[in-house]
C-alpha cells in the first residue's frame, strides 16, 4: 500500500471563497487547469490506475485562516467539512481527510 500525504484538494466551496475573496486571474488559470484538485471524482479515476494507493487530503494553499478572517473562518470551515463528508464516507478506502478547523486551531 502507498499513501500519499502531499495530496492537496480545494473543494468547490472553497474555491468559490477564494475566487471571490483573493484570487488573481493568474491563480485561477492555475488552479483551473488541475481538476483533480477540485473534482473528486477526475481524482478517483486518476487513483484507479494506481493500486493501493491511499490519499491524505489536506486543505490547498492558500491557508484558510490566511484568506479570511477569523470570524469567518469558523463557518468556511464547517462549510468545507461538510461538502467533504459525503465523498470521506463513500471512499473510507481511498481517502483520509485532514479537518481545517483543527489545523486552523478551532474547536466545535
Amino acid at each position: 500500500m502507498k499513501i500519499d500525504v502531499f495530496t492537496h484538494i480545494m473543494p468547490p466551496k472553497y474555491k468559490e471563497t477564494l475566487y471571490t475573496m483573493a484570487a488573481s486571474r493568474y491563480l485561477r488559470n492555475v488552479i483551473d487547469r488541475l481538476p483533480a484538485l477540485y473534482d473528486l471524482e477526475q481524482r478517483f479515476r486518476l487513483m484507479d490506475k494506481y493500486e493501493d494507493l491511499k490519499q491524505v487530503l489536506t486543505l490547498s494553499l492558500p491557508p484558510l485562516e490566511r484568506l479570511i478572517k477569523a470570524s469567518e473562518a469558523l463557518d468556511v470551515a464547517k462549510s468545507i467539512n461538510d461538502e467533504m463528508l459525503p465523498p470521506i464516507i463513500n471512499e473510507p478506502i481511498l481517502l483520509f481527510w485532514v479537518d481545517p478547523m483543527k489545523v486552523a486551531g478551532f474547536e466545535i
